[in-house]
């Protein structure tokens, strides 16, 4: 047994050298040796961006920091099933000196805007007041970890009040492939800061992994490349999810059809109760979505399919018997091997025994034919 660990390769070298054990049983020194000399960029290039294997592109990490964005713009990024990541926290931190982005851009807008921030400022010792009295310092409790406390508690109670345009920082450590499928529903989003963030997510990845296929940067079937005439239907399709999956209006998108049959999850016997917890718009996802794209994972609510089967065994439950090995054997093969022996259940105890006598484990086994049975101690 051998073990390896090697983290100081580049994401997409590192990616080329895991994809090479799927090509040949050569022990990675060989393979280092392979990337050292050639690179990754051919590699990358045939595999991730031509024939579109996902898989590889799962083997290279990346971390990317985001400074300067709204908090809703933060929430855009964090919203994936495998974000991993930090952000400032607005438990602890002071946010009261932080820029806002403001989208509407109005004299209106920023007086509203002002007012919750000066509610935000204004009311810090009025709530750590409030705090302390409610949860006054035991005794023998550390004062300085005691004010430390009441004030990220302060912090905690306000940051209800921040407006979603108060700027914040993240991180966001990822896959290739994970990036680039979360860029590329964040080029269409909604709002121009967050289409703005993506563009720039995605110019970023390119540059700094060319051969991964971020021009492109579509969220799709590993193995299923899209051709030149279906690029363009499949970017139409990622921006109508983006349209679909957020900011939508409940009243005015969502008939009462749709509204009982999403929100009424505990009729699960309705025929049709999972696939009707879509709306109509993102019903029509399914019926429109061009080969290989990728489902949007939103729709994970809908649930998953299980299958269940039993494959009879030979012989038994009125199944026909298994043909022989050597009735279908190619002579020009070497012989198949024996069958395996079916292991044979115990025996019942009969009937006629009765209860009494089969709680009675040595007078079972005699009935059963079996000799003299040597039981421990606890069990005679």
């Amino acid at each position: 047994m051998k073990i390896r660990l090697i983290d100081n390769l580049p994401p997409e070298d590192l990616a080329m050298l895991q994809a090479l054990y799927s090509r040949s049983a050569q022990s990675v020194s060989v393979h280092l040796d392979r990337v050292a000399a050639g690179g990754s960029s051919r590699f990358m290039k045939d595999y991730v961006a031509g024939y579109n294997h996902k898989s590889i592109a799962d083997c290279g990490t990346t971390s990317i920091f985001i400074e300067g964005v709204s908090l809703l713009a933060a929430k855009a990024v964090q919203d994936w099933p495998l974000y991993s990541g930090q952000e400032t926290s607005t438990r602890y931190i002071d946010m009261s000196q932080q820029p806002i982005v403001d989208p509407i851009g109005t004299p209106a807008s920023k007086a509203i805007l002002d007012r919750w921030m000066a509610f935000y400022g204004e009311n810090f010792d009025r709530v750590a007041g409030h705090v302390e009295k409610t949860h006054p310092r035991r005794d023998g409790e550390d004062e300085k970890r005691y004010l430390g406390a009441v004030g990220a508690r302060r912090f905690d109670i306000l940051r209800g009040f921040l407006p979603a345009g108060i700027t914040t920082q993240l991180s966001w450590h990822t896959n290739l492939r994970q990036a680039g499928d979360h860029v590329a529903g964040l080029v269409h989003h909604p709002s121009p800061e967050i289409r703005a963030l993506g563009l720039e997510l995605r110019a970023a990845l390119a540059k700094a992994y060319p051969d991964s296929g971020f021009g492109q940067s579509l969220p799709s079937v590993s193995g299923v490349a899209a051709s030149p005439e279906a690029l363009a239907d499949r970017t139409a399709w990622e921006a109508k999810v983006a349209a679909v999956s957020t900011y939508f209006n409940v009243l005015e998108d969502w008939s009462d059809r749709d509204i009982w049959r999403t929100v009424n999850v505990l009729d699960v016997d309705m025929e049709d109760v999972r696939v009707q917890r879509l709306r109509a718009d993102e019903r029509d996802l399914l019926r429109t979505r061009p080969r290989g794209c990728a489902l949007p994972h939103f729709m994970a609510r809908v649930g998953l399919v299980r299958l269940d089967g039993r494959i009879p065994t030979t012989g038994r439950c009125g199944a026909a018997p298994r043909p022989s090995p050597a009735a279908s054997h190619d002579p020009r093969l070497p012989p198949p091997p024996p069958p395996i022996q079916p292991r044979l259940r115990r025996r019942p105890v009969p009937a006629q025994l009765g209860a009494r006598r089969r709680a009675d484990p040595r007078r079972a086994a005699r009935a059963l034919g079996l000799g003299r049975v040597d039981l421990p101690q606890h069990a005679a």
